[in-house]
């Protein structure tokens, strides 16, 4: 398991940057939904071949994980800029 830290740790941002989405859909931010759809059964798959295939997949895995943290990292700044932005 040690080899595959740095992918378990990535697993762990992507995990983390998901939770902080689902909380902002819910609280209103409902125009990003299909955009979220998108993504968040990419993650669900990311760590279902994780546990299946265990070292094999750490290097695979990891470009999947980058795609799907710069992703989600667009998804909760996009949320962010539409929550600071001033009602029209």
């Amino acid at each position: 398991m040690s080899e595959n830290k740095p992918i378990y740790s990535a697993l762990d941002e992507l995990r983390r940057l998901r939770d902080e989405i689902r909380v902002r859909l819910r609280l209103g931010e409902m125009d990003v939904r299909d955009w979220w759809a998108e993504f968040e059964p990419k993650l669900e798959e990311l760590e279902d071949r994780l546990d299946q295939a265990g070292e094999r997949a750490s290097g695979t895995a990891q470009v999947v994980s980058d795609e799907i943290a710069g992703a989600l990292r667009r998804i909760r700044d996009r949320l962010g800029e539409e929550r600071d932005q001033p009602p029209a």
